[in-house]
């Protein structure tokens, strides 16, 4: 797994690439990672990401311009961790 965030990272499988959450956890024991979404290309996936941070701050905001401002900030701070490791992944696998 390629960690994207504190809660989620990137995985694949023979089919797709799987975007994975890591749960809240329990009382002495540590979060679980579980499937959040199934993509078939990187591109689908960085959007899925994407929307589910834009409707999370559509939730907490009340103005429109916080949303943008927030989305560019977070989308800018993915940017280079995700490319990055996916250089590295791919070059790995060569």
């Amino acid at each position: 797994m390629i960690p994207l965030q504190d809660n989620y990272a990137l995985d694949a499988n023979s089919r797709e690439f799987v975007l994975m959450r890591k749960s809240e956890p329990e009382e002495g024991k540590q979060g679980r990672w579980t499937p959040d979404g199934y993509y078939p290309t990187l591109k689908t996936l960085v959007r899925g990401l994407s929307d589910r941070h834009l409707y999370a701050s559509v939730q907490r905001m009340t103005a429109l311009s916080d949303v943008q401002e927030e989305l560019v900030s977070w989308s800018s701070e993915l940017k280079s961790p995700l490319v990055a490791d996916l250089r590295a992944a791919i070059k790995a696998t060569k």
